[in-house]
């Protein structure tokens, strides 16, 4: 995708909205801790407010955008995205063929990060059930 920028600015305008898109990302995906409440809660209030939606469909929204964030960053950057990823792709896994045991234990952490995030997803969600009213 093509930006009537210069390529500097490209650059910054992509790494703004990948950033911001990561911020907003779930933490079960992206551990984030505490980016939920500062980010999504009061940017959910405001799509419910504007958009007439539910609030916990404006909290989905919010997802979504970071998603959508995401993708339309890494379409703006301005160098070839995909040599890129093909190479960090092929030096990932030249990693991980010279270091076994270091990818078991980053295996067990991302385990751990998993369970405790979906830990807190699940506090948050039972925490914004009661905020809106619902039944648990």
């Amino acid at each position: 995708m093509y930006l009537p920028l210069p390529r500097e600015w490209s650059g910054r305008v992509a790494l703004v909205m990948i950033g911001a898109g990561v911020l907003l990302l779930p933490d079960v995906v992206a551990p984030t801790p505490g980016m939920d409440l500062l980010l999504n809660v009061p940017l959910a209030m405001i799509i419910a407010d504007y958009f007439g939606m539910t609030y916990l469909d404006a909290f989905v929204a919010t997802y979504v955008m970071a998603f959508g964030l995401m993708v339309s960053g890494l379409m703006v950057y301005p160098y070839n995205t995909k040599r890129l990823l093909a190479g960090r792709i092929h030096a990932g896994i030249s990693f991980i063929i010279r270091h076994p045991l270091m990818v078991l234990f980053a295996l067990i952490g991302l385990l751990l990060v998993y369970l405790v995030g979906q830990w807190a997803y699940d506090n948050l969600y039972i925490y914004a059930k009661e905020v809106i009213g619902g039944v648990v």
